[in-house]
């Protein structure tokens, strides 16, 4: 019985056919590989860590708002499925706005992903159809913060409600953007490229996301967006200077290019 098994496999080796495949396909791929070395392209990424943990960033610095609750995600699932045990999900108060404000308190939720692992990144508009809200996109509107190595000061922000169909005169509004390797982005796909730039050896990106619950026509996109400037020239400086990686990271023996 071995015969008819063996006899037909040893065949397939003895041709000079599947020889030549063979010699062929190795050939191609070291050639690949020295093409790739010779042009200094990167195919996989590696990871790049923090340089702080997003658990040690200063509330401090972040004044006037006032952090009333520091929690983590409940659900071991629902942590899971976020793909990462680096991030902040922050309830704040704002000191400055009166009681009965929408805006007295907002929450700030930020994740970070590093390496080749992560090329799907969670956004608020699928999370939230997946928990039964309807979301509505706004647009995407600019802010300015200094100081953060955005193109001209400033960062493009996804706006979007989510609406829950048994309160419809309630929002939940969201605003968010991405930090990926050292730009600013707004869009999933963006990200996907950004990360796969074959010039870079490293790959991360972080989500800042921000939240506010009220009525529909007390939430607006204008006040929500000046909530969100406000409070990201607190917050984004102070995640680029001390938590975020350097960006172009430095090699071991690697001199830093002061021009």
């Amino acid at each position: 019985m071995d015969e008819y098994i063996t006899q037909p496999i040893l065949r397939i080796f003895k041709s000079k056919a599947y020889l030549g495949c063979v010699i062929f396909l190795l050939a191609c791929a070291i050639g690949l590989q020295a093409a790739v070395n010779m042009l200094g392209v990167y195919l996989t990424k590696k990871p790049i860590e923090l340089q702080m943990s997003l658990d040690d960033l200063d509330d401090t610095k972040i004044y006037s708002y006032k952090v009333i609750d520091k929690s983590r995600i409940a659900s071991k699932e629902v942590e899971e499925a976020l793909g990462t045990e680096e991030y902040i999900q922050w309830w704040l108060e704002d000191e400055r706005e009166p009681d009965d404000s929408p805006f007295k308190k907002i929450l700030v939720f930020v994740t970070y992903y590093t390496g080749d692992e992560y090329t799907v990144p969670h956004t608020p508009e699928v999370c939230g159809a997946g928990s039964g809200a309807i979301p509505q996109i706004k647009g995407i509107m600019p802010i300015k913060v200094s100081n953060v190595g955005a193109k001209d000061d400033v960062i493009n922000v996804k706006m979007l409600d989510l609406i829950l169909p048994q309160q419809p005169q309630y929002v939940h509004k969201v605003a968010y953007f991405f930090s990926a390797n050292g730009d600013y982005l707004y869009g999933r796909n963006q990200v996907r490229f950004r990360m796969n730039d074959l010039k870079d050896k490293y790959a991360y990106f972080a989500k800042i996301e921000f939240s506010v619950f009220g009525k529909v026509d007390e939430v607006t996109d204008e006040a929500m967006l000046a909530k969100v400037e406000r409070l990201s020239r607190r917050l984004l400086p102070e995640l680029v200077k001390n938590h975020f990686p350097e960006w172009p990271p430095v090699e071991p023996g690697q001199e830093i290019d002061k021009e």
